[in-house]
């Protein structure tokens, strides 16, 4: 079921079990003081301060950083960047390595859904309001887009500047639309519900077609999951235990486990993004770069609709959203010239460089995103779902967590399990992985 539409840009990362194999190796070292190098001091002595960024070789990142490193040398010349790039599914076992043995770099290029193993160690530094030239830590979400900081902080802290912001949206197919009658897009979930209910058929072979594809597995269940439940003005944890059987989420989720067993707009088995662009398929929430990743693909055999994410009909709006970004080490010698080089690479000026090149969104500067989306009414569209934006599941234990919710999503989708059982059996499971 893995597809462009709905797979994570550069994909996860370590595995939970090495990160806590390392980070019990970590715990059992001395600190890491940070330890500040100024640039003034170093261009003194006649010398230069050189950062070390530790980053992804995948996608447009070696292009584009780059570009970004020799025009920084240019503004900056005391400033020398040196760009280490490591592949992204040993990134984080080796940072944690390079910790311990002191040859850790002093920026790294994370995703928000792993950053918490970090944090909690005090592996990485909370944003510098000083090295960007701001006044105190309540301007830094002045950094960003407004409405944008709630799906960049950690609890109420900033610890990075971002390279990429994905949130979700929902893609139909127009004709399909069209051909049944249907002038107004669904804008709850029950509605999609409803509606996609209509173009399920079941034929002499199986099923034919279908109202609504979910991609239930990896990170996108708990996406979808997370979203529900924040529509429904709860979230997956609270005071440290899990909250999925909270009534309010147990509802919430029931309305996710309809979309299968009450009104049959998803099946199962017909699940996938093939089918949906086979024309097979009316509605599909995915991520917003797929509808840059469907424009490079070349037409589709229908006109692609695009729509906000639903909600709960008794909820409010609710999207997710997962980054990349830039993150500094408590190690680093370097650490006000490394948020610089972070500030610089991520500035107003060069997102549109970002997205021209990778089509990874920079969530800075007002002036072209509010011109980018002008004569496109589908980007228009998907970045209104900004504004309810906030943070994907981040967790030290997120691959043991996000494991369990696709097993709670398999027994109320492919069981039959009802909400309120399969939650207090998520609740239960999740508590002891919090416990270990």
């Amino acid at each position: 079921m893995k597809s462009v539409v709905i797979t994570p840009r550069w994909g996860c990362v370590a595995k939970a079990s090495i990160l806590s194999a390392a980070l019990a190796v970590l715990a059992a070292c001395s600190s890491y003081p940070g330890l500040t190098s100024r640039v003034a001091a170093a261009a003194a002595q006649g010398g230069k301060v050189t950062v070390t960024v530790w980053t992804s070789a995948s996608g447009p990142y070696p292009q584009i950083q780059a570009k970004l490193a020799r025009d920084l040398a240019a503004k900056y010349p005391e400033i020398t960047v040196k760009l280490d790039y490591v592949d992204w599914t040993q990134i984080q076992a080796k940072l944690l390595v390079g910790v311990a043995g002191g040859s850790a770099p002093d920026m790294v290029l994370l995703p928000t859904r792993y950053a918490p193993a970090f944090i909690e160690q005090h592996l990485v530094v909370p944003v510098d309001h000083k090295a960007l030239s701001l006044a105190s830590d309540a301007d830094i979400p002045k950094l960003f887009l407004p409405g944008v900081a709630s799906a960049l902080d950690f609890g109420s802290k900033f610890y990075f500047l971002p390279t990429e912001l994905t949130w979700l949206g929902m893609y139909y197919n127009k004709d399909m639309l069209d051909a049944a009658g249907i002038g107004n897009i669904p804008d709850t979930w029950e509605e999609v519900g409803q509606i996609g209910s209509k173009f399920t058929r079941i034929g002499p072979k199986g099923v034919e077609q279908a109202g609504l594809t979910i991609g239930r597995w990896g990170p996108f269940t708990a996406f979808w999951f997370l979203s529900f439940i924040r529509s429904a003005g709860q979230d997956w944890i609270k005071d440290g235990q899990p909250n999925f059987s909270n009534p309010q989420c147990v509802a919430a989720l029931q309305v996710y486990a309809d979309l299968y067993n009450r009104y049959r707009a998803a099946v199962a088995s017909f699940d996938g993004q093939e089918n949906f662009e086979a024309s097979k398929i009316a509605f599909m929430p995915g991520l917003s770069v797929a509808l840059v990743d469907f424009r490079k693909r070349g037409k589709l055999p229908f006109e692609l609709g695009v729509s906000e994410y639903p909600h709960l009909a008794t909820g409010r709006p609710a999207n997710i959203a997962y980054a990349w970004g830039y993150f500094v080490l408590a190690s680093s010698k370097h650490q006000e010239e490394a948020w610089k080089v972070a500030n610089e690479f991520t500035s107003p000026e060069n997102a549109p460089y970002w997205f021209k090149t990778g089509s990874l969104f920079v969530p800075r500067g007002q002036e072209w995103v509010s011109d980018m989306p002008r004569t496109d009414s589908q980007l228009r569209t998907l970045m209104a779902g900004l504004s309810h934006a906030t943070m994907e599941l981040a967790h030290p234990k997120y691959d043991d967590i996000v494991r369990e919710i696709n097993r709670a999503s398999d027994d109320m989708v492919l069981h039959g399990l009802g909400a309120a059982s399969a939650m207090a059996e998520l609740d239960s499971r999740l508590a002891k992985i919090l416990r270990q």
